[in-house]
């Protein structure tokens, strides 16, 4: 990631920030939590939360900052989740991360936390429109990469597909 001059990454084993050395603010911050997997999971499961400055100086270095730490830090390893509730809740990012994962061939689920049901997401519109049923109390969306995810388990009807 090419920041801008003044900006730097610092990364500890679960969290990315981009800080402004100018003025010592956090531009942005993401940080993982591990939780544990739905059944059918084969690699460990991170939930993300991401705070981004609304301050406009800052848009230039954090920009695009999301997609790549995810990309080139996190599904290599990992799945990622996003919650789908709470206060803290932007639909816009979490529908546009959706979007990215779809887009670029990586997998999309949804997870309902209270009956264990996990789906694939397949198009882009289920999340759009909500036909997934997604904004809600205890559901999550997970992120992996195809190789992440047992698929023999979707042949034996364990986990079904699409809305």
């Amino acid at each position: 990631m090419n920041l801008p001059a003044g900006y730097r990454i610092e990364q500890t084993a679960m969290s990315w920030r981009i800080i402004c050395d100018t003025t010592s603010e956090t531009a942005y911050e993401m940080r993982g939590e591990a939780i544990a997997a739905p059944m059918g999971m084969a690699k460990p499961l991170l939930s993300l939360s991401v705070f981004r400055s609304t301050d406009i100086k800052h848009q230039a270095a954090i920009s695009g900052a999301t997609e790549y730490f995810i990309e080139r830090d996190i599904l290599p390893e990992r799945a990622i989740s996003f919650a789908c509730y709470g206060p803290d809740l932007n639909i816009d990012f979490v529908s546009r991360q959706c979007g990215y994962a779809l887009a670029f061939g990586v997998q999309l689920w949804r997870w309902d936390q209270i009956s264990g049901d996990l789906r694939q997401i397949t198009e882009h519109q289920e999340v759009r429109c909500n036909s997934a049923n997604l904004w809600r109390e205890k559901v999550e969306v997970i992120i992996c990469a195809p190789k992440y995810m047992l698929s023999e388990l979707l042949s034996a009807g364990e986990i079904t597909r699409g809305a």
